[in-house]
C-alpha cells in the first residue's frame, strides 16, 4: 500500500510540474511573440522594453509610455503610473492572436491548433495618468469576433480606475468615460446577473457587453441614444430594457445573444440585429422604427411573433432577406406578424400567407 501511495504521489507531482511548465511555456511564448514583433517593427515604431511582466513602448516625441502587454499569470494587475520615470499615458494591449497583421509571427510561435495564452487577470487597476485605453485590433478568438480588450481579457471581473484620472472612471466595476456618457466595457466575467447602466449614459460602445457569460438582465436608461455594432454579441442576457428614444442601433447588436424577447423603440434601422438568437421568441417594434434591413432574423428557430409598426414600408417585398429562411432554421409558418390594419403588411396578408405561410394579425 505504501509503495502504491508513493507511486501515486510521484505521478501527481509530475503531473503538477508538467502542468505548470506547460503554462509557463505558453506565457513565455507570448512574451517572445511581443519581443519578436516589436524588435522587427522598432524602426517603424517607438523603442520598447519589458518590466515586471509589462511590455511597453517609449514614445520618442513626448517621452511617454504605452503599455502593450500585461502580466499573464497574475489575477490582480495594477498598471503603473510610471515606468523608468516615464509617464504611462496609454494602454493598447497587443493580443497574441492578431491574425491579419501578424500571421507570420503567430505561425512561428503557435501551432495551427494550439491555444494562445490568455491572461489570468481578474482585477485591472488603471492609474490616473492613462488618457487612452484601447486594443491593437481585437479579433476572432475561439467562439467569435469581439473588439478590443473583450477579445483578450477573458477572465476579467472588475475595472478599477484611480479617482484622479481625468479621462476614465469605473462604476460598479464597469469602465466608462470620465463624464459617464459612454459605457466602454463590461468585464467578460462580471459577476452581477443584472446590470443597471449609469443614468446619463448616452452611448453603449462597440462590443461593450460581448461574451459576458453571467449577465441575464440589462437595464438601459432613456438617456441612451446610440447602441454601437456588436454591443451584445454572444452575451448571456435574456432580457433588456431598451431606451425609449434610441437614434442608432448598430449592425449585429444582439448577434447570438440569449435574448428571449425584446421591445425596440426609437428611429432606428435594424440590420443583422438578431442573427443566430436561438432563444428569441417575441420582437415588438414600436412606432418610429424606420426599416428592417437584411438578415435581421437569420436562424431564429423559436421566433413566433414580430410586431411591425405602420411606418415600415415595402417590408413584404424583402421577407426573404430579412428572415433568410432558405437553408436556415426559421420556419415562417410558425411566425405571426402583428401590424395595424392600415399598414402595408396587412394589405399584403394574402400574398404573405400564400407565398410564405406567414400569418398576419391585426393590432390597434
Amino acid at each position: 500500500m505504501k509503495i502504491r501511495y508513493c507511486v501515486s504521489l510521484l505521478l501527481l507531482c509530475a503531473a503538477t510540474i508538467f502542468s505548470k511548465s506547460t503554462t509557463v511555456k505558453a506565457e513565455d511564448k507570448y512574451y517572445k511573440f511581443l519581443e519578436k514583433y516589436f524588435t522587427i517593427e522598432e524602426k517603424y515604431k517607438s523603442k520598447w522594453g519589458q518590466q515586471d511582466g509589462f511590455t511597453y513602448l517609449c514614445e520618442k516625441k513626448d517621452n511617454t509610455v504605452t503599455i502593450v502587454g500585461i502580466p499573464m499569470d497574475k489575477k490582480k494587475v495594477v498598471v503603473p503610473a510610471k515606468i523608468n520615470g516615464k509617464k504611462v499615458v496609454k494602454i493598447s494591449i497587443m493580443p497574441a492572436f492578431d491574425w491579419a497583421a501578424n500571421e507570420e509571427y503567430r505561425n512561428e510561435f503557435y501551432g495551427e491548433h494550439e491555444d494562445v495564452p490568455i491572461p489570468k487577470v481578474e482585477y485591472l487597476s488603471i492609474p490616473k495618468t492613462v488618457k487612452v485605453i484601447d486594443c491593437y485590433e481585437g479579433g476572432w478568438l475561439n467562439e467569435g469576433y469581439c473588439k478590443g480588450m473583450q477579445s483578450f481579457l477573458q477572465n476579467l471581473k472588475k475595472f478599477n480606475v484611480a479617482s484622479g484620472n481625468k479621462w476614465y472612471r469605473s462604476y460598479k466595476g464597469v469602465l466608462y468615460t470620465k463624464n459617464g456618457k459612454k459605457l466602454i466595457t463590461v468585464p467578460r466575467k462580471y459577476t452581477a446577473k443584472t446590470v443597471k447602466v449609469k443614468k446619463g449614459t448616452t452611448k453603449i460602445a462597440d462590443s461593450a457587453f460581448s461574451f459576458c457569460t453571467n449577465i441575464k438582465k440589462v437595464i438601459l436608461p432613456d438617456t441612451v441614444k446610440v447602441i454601437e455594432q456588436n454591443a451584445f454579441v454572444c452575451c448571456s442576457l435574456n432580457y433588456i430594457r431598451m431606451p425609449r428614444r434610441l437614434k442608432e442601433l448598430g449592425g449585429s447588436a444582439f448577434h447570438e445573444s440569449a435574448l428571449k424577447k425584446i421591445t425596440v423603440y426609437g428611429k432606428v434601422e435594424l440590420n443583422g440585429t438578431f442573427k443566430y438568437c436561438k432563444k428569441l421568441k417575441t420582437v415588438v417594434l414600436k412606432k418610429g422604427v424606420k426599416k428592417l434591413g437584411e438578415y435581421v432574423f437569420i436562424d431564429c428557430p423559436k421566433l413566433r411573433s414580430v410586431t411591425v409598426p405602420k411606418g415600415i414600408k415595402n417590408l413584404w417585398l424583402y421577407i426573404d432577406s430579412i428572415f433568410y429562411y432558405r437553408g436556415l432554421k426559421c420556419n415562417l409558418s410558425n411566425i405571426t406578424i402583428k401590424t395595424p390594419k392600415n399598414s402595408e403588411m396587412y394589405k399584403e396578408r394574402k400574398f404573405l400567407k400564400k407565398r410564405y405561410k406567414i400569418k398576419v394579425k391585426v393590432i390597434k
